[in-house]
């Protein structure tokens, strides 16, 4: 027993008592002693008793599709993975250079599966519509 009436290697957080992690053989466990030679001064915290469940999310869908017009298809098939078109639809006008800027940054960034000989027949069809 410790001087706080706690079983040996017992740690206390927030009034919360828990075993001391140890292997079978009373050592501390490896991720203690990680938690020391990487600096940390305080101890590790606490396991979580979290448990995960699953969860099923219905996303919204939306009957808008971008205008027709050469690049319509590509729009259609390709930025709606993650846009909407409203989203798309509604932004600050931007050239086509500004455009292929930006879904280049979409390709290598964020891992957009547009192939590379979409980009500027996109970026041409967004510069030229209207906000």
């Amino acid at each position: 027993m410790q001087s706080d009436g706690q079983p040996k290697g017992a740690r206390s957080y927030d009034g919360i008592s828990q075993q001391e992690p140890q292997n079978k053989n009373g050592h501390k466990t490896a991720a203690d002693q990680e938690w020391k030679r990487f600096g940390f001064k305080d101890e590790p915290p606490a396991p979580s008793d979290a448990r995960w469940t699953k969860v099923s999310v219905q996303l919204p869908t939306s009957p808008t599709l971008f205008p027709a017009g050469q690049g319509a298809d590509i729009a259609n098939s390709q930025c709606v993975i993650c846009h909407s078109p409203d989203m798309v639809l509604y932004q600050p006008a931007r050239t086509q250079e500004q455009w292929k800027e930006t879904i280049n940054k979409m390709r290598s960034a964020y891992g957009a599966p547009l192939p590379a000989e979409q980009v500027d027949a996109l970026a041409t069809y967004l510069a030229q519509l209207k906000p």
